[in-house]
């Protein structure tokens, strides 16, 4: 196998670890202590915001950017291990404080 298509085959995989649909709200609180800002920065960085159909409606995501460096795409499928991304009870945690939030913006 030439190595250009073995780095075509590893950026693939790489890609596989982020999610294509970044969960912002998700990764703000991840990253909220001063020391894993910068995590929050690389990461938000490598996302752009996109209009995409949802249950027939437009609603603004933020989608992996195309053409990404596969180092880059590994630094960041480590950033989001590190930071336990996927992790259930970090998942469950940052949906119950986005209600918690949605719920004080009412009374205000």
């Amino acid at each position: 196998m030439s190595a250009p298509k073995s780095n075509i085959y590893q950026n693939s995989a790489n890609r596989l670890q982020s999610p294509k649909i970044l969960d912002n709200e998700r990764l703000k609180s991840l990253t909220s202590e001063a020391t894993k800002k910068p995590l929050y920065d690389f990461i938000i960085s490598n996302y752009e915001t996109k209009i995409i159909k949802v249950n027939n409606e437009n609603t603004e995501q933020l989608l992996l950017k195309e053409g990404i460096e596969t180092d880059v795409l590994d630094k960041m499928s480590e950033a989001f291990k590190a930071l336990g991304y996927f992790d259930m009870g970090n998942i469950l945690k940052a949906k119950a404080s986005e209600g918690v939030d949605k719920v004080k913006g009412l009374f205000k």
